[in-house]
């Protein structure tokens, strides 16, 4: 076994991120802005990306665990930002193929970043 766990990724206090395609629409549509802080999983939005992993694994919405992974565990320990690009319907939101363009990812993080 590993004593460290590769898995373990930290959240970095983000609390807005969102993919651009060129100058298309951003995925998600809206920016997931989790607060990490919040202890009810329907204020802190961590729970949209929770689900929204669940969708494109294709598992069941479940508070509980996917993959063994538990909300939990997602929000403070093991957490990726899930993004969508294929032109499927997840929720409900159809997408139309991507264009050909430049991906750009933009982050904001509650504590800003020191240049050094």
């Amino acid at each position: 076994m590993f004593e460290i766990n590769p898995y373990s990724f930290q959240n970095m206090d983000i609390n807005n991120i969102q993919c651009k395609v060129g100058n298309a629409e951003g995925y998600p549509y809206k920016a997931y802005t989790p607060d990490f802080d919040l202890q009810s999983p329907s204020q802190s939005k961590c729970m949209e990306m929770y689900n929204c992993v669940n969708d494109i694994l294709g598992q069941l919405k479940n508070y509980e665990s996917f993959n063994g992974v538990s909300y939990n565990d997602f929000k403070h320990e093991m957490i990726c930002y899930p993004f969508m690009f294929a032109n499927e319907s997840i929720g409900g939101n159809y997408r139309e193929p991507m264009p050909e363009a430049p991906l750009s990812v933009h982050i904001n993080f509650k504590t800003p970043v020191l240049e050094k």
